[in-house]
């Protein structure tokens, strides 16, 4: 839990410096910008180094080491856990950064406000990245189960076209 706070905290630091490189308001809403940089991280640090932990530069094995550079940077999840790891965090950053397009529009409504629209469509991008996640786990196994069907099926059809040649022959 220490990792993952102290991680957490790390990332709050970093994407509130994206937050304001990325234009939010630098003579106001300071709280706000920190919040919803905290918001965010919660959403995608947290479960991440809970579930994998904090890479080591002295764990065994290149795999290992690598891991967080193959979900992050090339976005190549293999296993389930990686998935339900990568789509969440990939839908929080893209509805975070979706849910800025209402803001400037003008309409003075108070759903409006400046952190309300990232924060409500980050919580969106993570409930939709969680259900992609299960959604191509989920036909990833029935294909492979199809598979491994259509393959027995086969092995059955050939083992019996063998049996019936053996019979014929007298």
């Amino acid at each position: 839990m220490y990792e993952c706070a102290l991680s957490t905290a790390g990332g709050s630091f970093l994407l509130y410096t994206l937050i304001l490189i990325l234009g939010a308001p630098l003579d106001s809403h300071h709280a706000h910008s920190a919040l919803l940089a905290v918001h965010i991280s919660t959403l995608t640090v947290w479960p991440v180094v809970h579930a994998l932990g904090v890479p080591s530069i002295y764990e065994s094995g290149t795999f290992a080491r690598f891991r967080m550079t193959r979900l992050f940077c090339e976005f190549r999840p293999e296993t389930p856990l990686e998935r339900a790891l990568v789509y969440p965090v990939a839908g929080t950053l893209l509805g975070a950064w979706c849910g800025v397009i209402p803001i400037p529009l003008d309409w003075d409504r108070p759903w409006q406000g400046y952190p309300l629209t990232p924060a409500v469509s980050s919580i969106l991008g993570f409930i939709l990245g969680g259900f992609a996640s299960w959604l191509h786990s989920a036909l990833l196994d029935t294909y492979d189960e199809v598979q491994q069907n259509h393959s027995a099926m086969a092995a059955d059809t050939v083992t019996s076209k063998k049996k019936r040649k053996t019979k014929r022959t007298y």
